[in-house]
């Protein structure tokens, strides 16, 4: 944001010293074609006027760091009588000079939108008069230009006030942080800007510029604050409000559905996983902002490879949710314990429907989920948990390995009994199935026994001992079922001798297969 001060030139106004009079003859200064009047033509030029000194322009100041409000001044100096010494009068009062309170010098107040667009690469703002004669504003946000013009400021009441303005916006209009930057021209400070996020605006002027101020002037000028409506103060009765100003009330109309419209939710997706679990925990996570919101849609759903999950213990008939886990049912929380939304599970939207409706048919796996809440207060955080399972089959999941399952969640506000929604935002999550089987997984090797490979049977049979030994891998993320361990003497290109295969043989008894589980070993077979 910019923050400028301006101060043009001196209006040609005030005592002149050309001695004469500003005359241009005119039809009845003629009299049958010869000069009656008797007097001369003059126009006053700066020649004619005491010399006043032109005031310095300040420069831009784009340092801001806070884009959240702005401020432009623009004053005007115009010659009165009287000249006051700014040390001497500094001295007797410094008050500074509240502008709120002096409505005489409050020439217009009125409210300003500004809407930024992209016009070929290119942002382009355009403003225009927010409407104060009840038409329903209809506008992305409730954030506005308050601007007030004022004039007739005396420059020896400047001085006596210690060269300080100030301005108090209205208690409907809310200032985010909070902005001190200095005032210069030609790259010299002089002067200073806060706006406090009570609203206070203040202007303060150092004493060099005010010593260079002619005590018989007087300013005028206007400035812009960026600020936003504060929801809380729109009548919930009327969809409007009331903003008290020094020049008058004015009313905006904001509209019934001012809670849906303006109301800002903030959404979050994260998921959770046992690795060696089938079931997927997601959680979809809503912060209400400043003044709440009203009839909240949350619409999620699997985008990508949503062939291998499907969601689990969602009705399709529109649910009361849990406030406590229980199984695998999908629950809610609240920070401020509101009642529980509703919960449904429907077809996925489509281009046509952002919002599905509940069915009685049957629906398209896994279909998507709507999480409806009725109402939120300011800064209210609500969480739904829901679970996922996937596919039972370590086939499907390994030929969905390394590929990304993606689920999307849509958050809409909807006026009551109208198709009207508002978009809210969204979120995403995703979840790679990993499974890993190789040699850092399966291992095998020889059994030695009394420091040799083999050991000889009583028939003179020479016995060698395997053992395989399996583990689940630190990189997989899936449950794997269905494994089977193969073991071959002879396979594509590992091949035993083909003279010593035909002596060669499993022991069919002496397979036998041990299961760890932390320390614990146990004999299966």
């Amino acid at each position: 944001m910019v923050y400028a001060l301006t101060l043009p030139a001196i209006t040609l106004e005030g005592k002149t010293i050309c001695g004469m009079e500003e005359h241009t003859h005119t039809e009845e200064c003629y009299q049958d074609d010869k000069l009656i009047c008797g007097k001369e033509e003059h126009q006053h030029t700066e020649d004619c006027y005491e010399k006043e000194e032109e005031q310095p322009v300040e420069e831009e100041n784009t340092n801001d760091e806070n884009e959240d409000q702005s401020l432009v001044v623009e004053d005007e100096v115009v010659n009165e009588p009287e000249i006051v010494s700014a040390e001497e009068d500094t001295q007797v009062q410094t008050t500074p000079y509240d502008l709120s309170s002096h409505k005489n010098n409050i020439d217009t107040i009125k409210f300003v939108y500004k809407k930024t667009e992209m016009v070929n690469g290119k942002e382009q703002t355009t403003e225009s008069d927010v409407p104060t004669d009840g038409t329903l504003l209809t506008y992305d946000n409730l954030s506005m230009t308050y601007r007030v013009l004022f004039k007739d400021i005396p420059a020896t009441t400047l001085k006596q006030s210690g060269g300080v303005i100030t301005y108090q916006l209205p208690e409907q209009f809310i200032i985010k942080g909070s902005i001190n930057k200095n005032v210069t021209s030609d790259n010299k400070v002089i002067g200073t800007i806060d706006v406090n996020s009570n609203g206070l605006v203040t202007i303060t002027y150092n004493s060099d510029f005010m010593n260079s101020l002619e005590a018989n002037t007087t300013v005028k000028g206007s400035f812009d604050i960026d600020a936003q409506i504060n929801m809380n103060s729109i009548d919930s009765s009327t969809g409007k409000v009331t903003i008290v100003t020094p020049t008058g009330n004015i009313t905006l109309n904001y509209g019934l559905d001012y809670l849906e419209h303006y109301g800002s939710v903030a959404v979050e997706k994260s998921y959770k996983k046992e690795k060696t679990s089938d079931y997927i925990e997601y959680t979809i996570k809503l912060t209400a902002g400043d003044g709440g919101c009203k009839n909240v849609y949350v619409v999620d759903q699997f985008t990508q490879n949503k062939e291998i999950v499907k969601y689990v213990d969602i009705p399709q008939k529109e649910t009361k949710l849990n406030t406590a886990k229980d199984g695998y049912k999908p629950f809610e929380n609240s920070s401020n314990s509101s009642s529980a939304g509703t919960i449904y599970l429907t077809n996925a939207p489509g281009s046509d429907q952002k919002i599905p409706d509940a069915i009685t048919g049957t629906v398209t796996t896994p279909g998507s989920i709507v999480w409806k809440v009725a109402s939120m207060n300011s800064k209210e955080v609500r969480t739904l948990i829901y679970y996922v399972k996937l596919n039972d089959t370590t086939n499907n999941l390994y030929n969905y390995r390394n590929k990304n399952i993606v689920n999307n969640v849509q958050v809409y506000t909807k006026k009551a009994d109208t198709s009207q929604i508002y978009n809210k935002g969204n979120g995403e999550s995703t979840f790679t199935p990993t499974i890993k089987i190789d040699t850092d997984v399966m291992k095998k090797s020889l059994l030695t026994q009394d420091g040799e490979n083999y050991k000889k049977d009583k028939d003179g049979n020479y016995l060698v001992n395997y053992k395989i030994e399996f583990n689940y891998g630190s990189d997989n993320n899936c449950s794997i079922k269905g494994f089977q361990f193969r073991d071959y003497l002879d396979y594509w290109d590992i091949n035993t001798d083909s003279k010593m295969l035909r002596y060669i043989s499993y022991v069919e008894d002496s397979v036998v297969l041990h299961v760890k589980k932390g320390l614990f070993i146990s004999k299966c077979g």
